[in-house]
């Protein structure tokens, strides 16, 4: 039955799927986000002040209606320069913030987006079957494994809120992954 279902079955991207979300589909939007973002950060006045603890809160609620602020990761080197409200493939009502390295290691960014999780975001095993994306479940990726130097993303879901982190290498990612909240 399973080996017909294959031949004469639609196949797995005709499937309905309701409003399910695939996260392959949101770190793809999220890339092109990023490099809007990075864009925007650069042609920004040079006496531009970043977003304020207060700013970042009036967008998350603004954007999600919740109240999970985002760590504190000014020890870390990383100071929000710009936010917005950020709206990717069957995520309405997100936001992001960009985050560059301040002092030596300037260049250096780290992007998080988050969103309202409704248990829509999906993942697939390696047979292709749909995962639902799990509280204590964390989704890394690295843009190009054979280049340690490639930037790379963590996606985890808190209970309430999806949240993505991207940062121009992975080494930057496992270093924070305690200070952002990762499972």
């Amino acid at each position: 039955m399973a080996v017909l279902v294959g031949i004469y079955g639609r196949r797995l991207d005709e499937r309905p799927t309701g409003n399910l979300v695939p996260m392959g589909e949101v770190l793809d939007a999220l890339r092109q986000m990023q490099a809007a973002m990075q864009l925007d950060a650069i042609h920004r006045p040079p006496d531009a002040a970043g977003p304020t603890s207060a700013d970042v809160a009036e967008l998350i609620r603004s954007t999600t209606g919740s109240s999970w602020r985002p760590p504190d990761l000014a020890p870390e080197g990383f100071v929000p320069v710009i936010g917005g409200p950020i709206d990717l493939p069957g995520c309405a009502g997100g936001g992001g913030l960009l985050y560059e390295r301040d002092g030596d290691q300037s260049g250096s960014y780290l992007l998080l987006y988050f969103t309202p999780d409704h248990g829509r975001f999906v993942t697939f095993d390696a047979y292709g079957r749909v995962e639902p994306m799990q509280s204590s479940q964390t989704f890394a990726e690295v843009d190009d494994a054979s280049d340690p130097s490639s930037a790379a993303t963590l996606a985890f879901s808190n209970g309430e809120m999806v949240i993505i982190y991207r940062a121009a290498t992975a080494d930057v990612l496992e270093q924070l992954r305690t200070t952002l909240g990762a499972p």
